[in-house]
């Protein structure tokens, strides 16, 4: 009984420590997408009517 719960807790940390570098990861991945989005908005209003 007393391995099952260490077996279980091993599993939680494990899921947890891969839920915290996913996260990271998709945080980082939308941050980066935004910024092009936004850059691509700035391009064409560039296009749209130049300076």
């Amino acid at each position: 009984m007393k391995k099952l719960r260490l077996y279980n807790e091993n599993i939680q940390r494990i899921v947890v420590k891969m839920e915290e570098m996913y996260g990271t990861r998709y945080l980082f991945r939308r941050k980066v997408t935004k910024f092009k989005r936004n850059q691509n908005v700035c391009n064409i209003i560039e296009n749209a009517n130049p300076l």
